[in-house]
């Protein structure tokens, strides 16, 4: 499965502890989010801690979307939590693990 699923799941899981509703509606809005980028794959802004113009970032709630466009393509890498703090290290590292 790939990484930015696990950490969908992972999201749903922990939201879903307190409510199953709400955890179905954001994990519907991510979903939205990252089909969205099939079609405007450049409308999210370059990642700050990367500096690489091919990865790229929208939001949606309190989460970060992480993704590469290669080519036509969109590879989603992650979804993040916005207040977890992260270094460029930290986001080759999450790159490498997708």
């Amino acid at each position: 499965m790939p990484q930015a699923q696990k950490h969908l799941r992972q999201v749903y899981t922990h939201i879903a502890h307190d409510s199953v509703s709400i955890a179905q509606q954001i994990a519907n809005e991510l979903a939205e989010r990252t089909r969205l980028l099939d079609d405007l794959p450049w409308t999210g802004k370059v990642i700050p801690e990367a500096s690489d113009e091919n990865l790229r970032e929208v939001q949606a709630q309190s989460w970060r979307i992480f993704y590469q466009v290669r080519g036509r393509d969109v590879f989603v890498f992650a979804v993040i939590h916005k207040r977890r703090q992260l270094a460029p290290e930290d986001i080759r590292e999450l790159f490498k693990q997708s």
